[in-house]
């Protein structure tokens, strides 16, 4: 799978280059969500600008990045999914919880605006 790692001071960045999100290339994301080496930073920003379509396979992991993130007290956030992507979200109700932003610099200015509330109010 076509995957790249960004690593920011508050926040990383996991692009997937992937057309479509099945069980048959899903574990490459669900290791690099889970990997170890990531761990030190909590929010976690999943650009899905070039995935057309995603099964329940892929919405499970990214809904694993979404516990994952939340355990270690952070924020996710989804950038760029195209319109498929977002009726599965809504369809599966899921919208309520996911951060859906259009770009990636949403999904960076939505992180840094979480992380200054959590510093002015402690």
């Amino acid at each position: 799978m076509n995957i790249q790692v960004e690593r920011k001071e508050k926040f990383n960045i996991i692009s997937v280059g992937e057309e479509k999100l099945l069980s048959s290339n899903i574990k490459d994301l669900k290791e690099t969500i889970l990997n170890p080496e990531y761990a030190s930073v909590k929010n976690l920003i999943i650009d899905l600008s070039a995935t057309k379509y995603v099964d329940s396979s892929g919405l499970s992991a990214i809904l694993m990045g979404y516990k994952t993130s939340k355990a270690r007290g952070g924020k996710m956030v989804l950038c760029g999914c195209q319109t498929a992507v977002m009726s599965l979200i809504k369809i599966s109700q899921l919208d309520s919880i996911l951060i859906c932003v259009p770009t990636l610099e949403e999904a960076r200015d939505y992180i840094m605006m979480v992380e200054l509330e959590n510093d002015i109010t402690g």
